[in-house]
């Protein structure tokens, strides 16, 4: 998805409108006002997960309620590991919708004489 800025750092928009309307309030839309588009990259769900850290937790809360009994509860084989890791990101990324994302492929842009003709 493409999004808009008016200063290339923060604030970005989806519509190209709303930067439109801070350069008009602002009393900059004119020939060669600048402006930035960029490529809006929403991660996955999935990609916030550390596997080793929950199994961890796991491991500590289990040794804290039943001592020395529960130890080597969360070991698992590779196998199961990468079973494990399967299922939880496909269930994050299923159900748990990101609504962030971060700006690539910045690029400024500026108002044409044609664009105001066109969008005036």
């Amino acid at each position: 998805m493409i999004v808009y800025s008016v200063n290339g750092e923060d604030d970005w928009h989806e519509s190209m409108l709303d930067v439109v309307y801070e350069l008009e309030e602002a009393g900059l839309l004119f020939k060669g006002s600048t402006y930035y588009t960029g490529t809006a990259q929403t991660p996955l769900a999935s990609s916030f997960l550390n596997l080793d850290v929950l199994l961890e937790y796991m491991g500590d809360a289990a040794y804290n309620d039943y001592g020395d009994a529960a130890e080597g509860f969360t070991d698992l084989s590779v196998n199961q590991y990468n079973q494990l890791e399967s299922v939880i990101k496909n269930w994050l990324d299923e159900n748990l919708p990101v609504c962030f994302y971060s700006v690539v492929d910045k690029q400024v842009q500026y108002i044409t004489e044609e664009w105001l003709a066109e969008n005036s």
